[in-house]
């Protein structure tokens, strides 16, 4: 889990500049997304600590969030919109309540920068 992390935050890096070549060819496989997707919806196995979970989902809604960045058409809001459902976004920000009501202080860095990266999401899909 902590590598599929690590790539996403890698790719994420890969499309902010923004590079418009990069957000198109990661966002042209509707199987890469429908992969992002599952790793927004999946709980994880419970040995895996809940702030890698986190972690994790965080850094793939990152990533989605990166591929809007100074984007003109609307083709990518298509793909997305088309491939990950709202549903997946709100279960990740109802996960990340839920981790900062229990344990404010672990959790708060996180919770905000996600919350944002969230925000962007559900603005850009309008």
């Amino acid at each position: 889990v902590a590598l599929l992390k690590d790539c996403c935050s890698c790719l994420a890096e890969l499309m902010q500049g923004p590079c418009i070549k990069n957000q198109l060819l990661i966002t042209s496989d509707p199987v890469f997304l429908n992969g992002l997707e599952k790793l927004l919806t999946t709980p994880f196995h419970g040995r895996i600590s809940a702030l890698l979970r986190l972690e994790c989902k965080a850094a793939v809604l990152n990533l989605i969030a990166s591929c809007f960045e100074g984007q003109q058409n609307k083709l990518i809001h298509h793909r997305i919109s088309t491939e990950i459902s709202p549903l997946s976004f709100e279960g990740v920000r109802t996960s990340l309540c839920t981790a900062a009501q229990a344990s404010p202080n672990e959790y708060l860095s996180l919770v905000e920068d996600t919350l944002v990266d969230l925000s962007t999401i559900y603005i850009e899909l309008q």
